[in-house]
């Protein structure tokens, strides 16, 4: 909650704040009656979205937008659920797995047993998407992988996200699994 996002709430400092936190209940509550399983989570993340709009443009009925926010987040994190289920891992297990103490050496294996999972098209899109270094490569690279490909810079973006999720899936389930199984199935 930055002074920003208040005063763009409410001239009052007071009862901006008021405002703010009635706001958050109401984007936590509708979370948590809708099943969101990190209710608490995606209420900061609606009043954070919110914030960024509220600055910059005049949001006549916040109570109103808040709510089509929280809709929205609440359509991602059933489609997360939705991805875990079908993966039979939660995101929590990829994260715990990710921050284990798991030798290099192993999560390399993982990467590139996983890689080579991809479909060829994916595989070279990820690797193109990830290889340039420098700021200002990397933005002139992906402005031209995305004219090759015929996407917006966001349709891009987007569709390396999801390739890049489902691997770091793959990488959780592959470190999962025990040593033995690991490296026969490589």
């Amino acid at each position: 909650m930055t002074p920003e996002c208040l005063k763009a709430i409410h001239e009052d400092q007071e009862e901006a704040e008021r405002l703010y936190v009635s706001l958050n209940r109401k984007a936590l509550t509708f979370l948590e009656n809708n099943g969101c399983t990190h209710a608490d989570v995606c209420a900061a993340e609606v009043m954070d979205r919110f914030c960024a709009i509220a600055v910059v443009k005049k949001i006549r009925n916040p109570r109103s937008f808040v709510r089509k926010i929280a809709y929205n987040i609440l359509y991602e994190c059933k489609r997360k659920m939705n991805a875990e289920r079908r993966a039979g891992i939660t995101y929590e297990e990829i994260r715990s797995s990710q921050r284990q103490n798991e030798s290099d050496e192993g999560k390399e294996r993982c990467r590139r047993y996983c890689m080579g999972q991809l479909a060829p098209a994916d595989r070279a899109l990820v690797t193109g998407y990830f290889v340039t270094t420098g700021k200002e490569k990397l933005k002139t690279a992906r402005k031209k992988l995305a004219k090759e490909l015929a996407l917006s810079e966001v349709q891009l973006r987007k569709k390396v996200f999801k390739i890049r999720r489902d691997l770091e899936i793959c990488v959780a389930q592959c470190l999962a699994k025990p040593y033995k199984r690991q490296t026969e199935s490589h």
